[in-house]
């Protein structure tokens, strides 16, 4: 049974396995990378008035937003 006060931290959930990478340097750059590849693709469905791709994009811009979010605001 888990304690009332405490949540669990990631190396202690099941998942840990399946996310080697959560909270560390290789996170952020992947959060990065998503950012810098969904801007051109964006704009370039824009451009095209493709609602898939600019779709496409955009989810890259918002999960890679949020991956950077969450690796700046868990820095020691």
């Amino acid at each position: 049974m888990r304690s009332c006060g405490r949540r669990p931290t990631v190396d202690e959930s099941r998942l840990a396995a399946w996310m080697p990478w959560v909270g560390g340097p290789g996170a952020r750059a992947l959060a990065l990378a998503q950012m810098a590849v969904g801007l051109p693709l964006t704009a370039w469905g824009l451009r095209r008035h493709s609602g898939g791709w600019t779709t496409a994009g955009a989810l890259l811009i918002a999960h890679g937003a949020l991956g950077t979010a969450y690796g700046l605001s868990k820095r020691p």
